[in-house]
């Protein structure tokens, strides 16, 4: 499968929300990673409940969380963070979602 998903990092003790998201936001989020500034400033913590960040994951397995302000590409053993100016890149994984599959996040 060469699906790129989402999930929305939301419910404790049920399935969190997951999308096939679209190419052209692929394409869209994957530039601006490469235009993102290196940071060794991790994400906030979150509590366990409510909203805690979003992951989108490749057709090979790599990964990126976002959270707060950071994205964080994991790569096998490899991880590489970057700053997400006013959490832009995380709020255009979200934005990805089907209308209706996510409760509000505010």
């Amino acid at each position: 499968m060469n699906e790129w998903k989402a999930h929305a990092l939301i419910f404790s003790g049920r399935p969190d929300p997951e999308w096939v998201v679209p190419a052209d936001r692929i394409t869209s989020l994957v530039e601006a990673w490469a235009g993102m500034s290196p940071t060794d400033v991790e994400p906030p913590r979150s509590s366990n409940l409510g909203y805690r960040g979003v992951v989108l994951v490749a057709p090979e397995g790599r990964s990126w969380f976002a959270f707060g302000g950071t994205v964080t590409l994991t790569e096998g053993d490899q991880t590489e963070r970057r700053a997400d100016e006013g959490s832009q890149w995380e709020f255009a994984l979200v934005g990805s979602a089907p209308s209706g599959l996510l409760p509000p996040l505010a």
